[in-house]
């Protein structure tokens, strides 16, 4: 909120300035023609458009400085913890990840929910007989097939069972 106060009145703070600085160039456009000498009016112009191009560049510096966000605000994560948190939800087609299972939960029709150590939760969606380990922790490989679809394996079965991650 802060920064959208900052740029409101930095922008209205230009928007003054520029108009005092348009009618203060105008006036001096108007000086500048009444100079009799061409090489002294010339003189005169081009002093004008350089101060013209350094309140361009003063104004597009102070954009830029607006427009960055503060380094409180920037989060720098590690590509593998943004590949954990992000997997399942929109993956290209062919990765896996290899996770290990912490938490496993039946629900009423036999379809079981797993969370996995950095907190993904997946849920069966198919209605496949389940035959995971007993033992906790225990690890699992989930593959990306096709149409968004997800495959849980289990370490050491060939099985696959079909799950969505919905957290």
């Amino acid at each position: 909120m802060k920064l959208y106060r900052k740029s409101v009145a930095l922008t209205l703070l230009f928007g003054i300035q520029n108009t005092i600085a348009q009618a203060d160039m105008r006036h001096e456009m108007m000086e500048c023609r009444k100079i009799p000498v061409i090489s002294d009016r010339v003189d005169c112009y081009d002093m004008l458009a350089d101060r013209l191009n350094q309140m361009g560049q003063n104004e597009q510096h102070i954009n830029e400085k607006m427009t960055e966000k503060p380094q409180s605000e920037i989060r720098e994560r590690t590509i593998g913890q943004k590949f954990l948190e992000t997997f399942g939800l929109k993956e290209p087609e062919g990765e896996t990840i290899i996770l290990e299972v912490e938490k496993i939960k039946f629900g009423p029709q036999k379809q079981f929910m797993v969370t996995t150590s950095n907190g993904q939760t997946w849920l069966q969606t198919g209605n496949q007989r389940v035959n995971l380990p007993t033992h906790l922790p225990f690890e699992v490989t989930i593959e990306r097939g096709a149409m968004g679809s997800y495959f849980l394996y289990a370490k050491g079965q060939q099985t696959h069972y079909k799950v969505k991650r919905i957290k």
